[in-house]
């Protein structure tokens, strides 16, 4: 059975039922009114703020670890100097 046929059969079994008048607002309406359903531009401005505020954690989290790694190389910098000394000492 087609999507249209399965509409139509609930259609007529709500007009049965209900009457025309609730069919109808329950068939034609989206739930809350037309008024609550989102826009193509509604959406759009919100996905930029989205992207705006992805970018903006994704750069502090990408200078977050840049400072890891420098500090990560920097105690490997010195561990080295230090097992050089200790050799050289030995």
């Amino acid at each position: 059975m087609a999507i249209d046929e399965v509409l139509v059969a609930l259609r007529r079994e709500l007009e049965e039922v209900h009457g025309v008048e609730a069919a109808a607002y329950l068939m034609d309406r989206p739930r809350g009114g037309w008024d609550s359903l989102v826009t193509k531009d509604e959406l759009r401005a919100e996905f930029a703020e989205l992207r705006v505020e992805f970018h903006k954690d994704l750069r502090a989290q990408t200078w977050q670890l840049a400072k890891l790694v420098a500090g990560a190389q920097g105690i490997v910098v010195v561990a080295i100097a230090a097992i050089g000394a200790m050799l050289r000492f030995a």
